[in-house]
């Protein structure tokens, strides 16, 4: 769920530039802070796709303030070791 409608088509844009395939659907085929991304996964991804996927996402999700959920106090730790990860996964 993104519910700010402002940041679903820069959501949309960063992902594309990461090389994820997203579909976004908002308003107004959903109510107006309903807006929601869509990932299709398929057999032919591996486990490390989809870790990379979600290292991806993750930092996504914390530059943008879309997270939900309890913060845990090593949360910037951890995003600064997935971007190092998704720059050595995209050389």
């Amino acid at each position: 769920m993104l519910y700010y409608p402002a940041k679903v088509a820069a959501f949309t844009r960063e992902c594309l530039r990461r090389q994820i395939a997203v579909v976004v659907v908002g308003f107004p085929a959903t109510p107006l802070l309903m807006a929601r991304a869509r990932f299709c996964i398929s057999a032919c991804h591996s486990k490390e796709d989809l870790l990379w996927a979600l290292d991806v996402l993750s930092v996504l999700g914390s530059d943008f303030l879309i997270k939900y959920g309890k913060v845990k106090t090593d949360d910037k730790k951890d995003d600064k070791q997935k971007k190092n990860r998704i720059k050595i996964n995209q050389k």
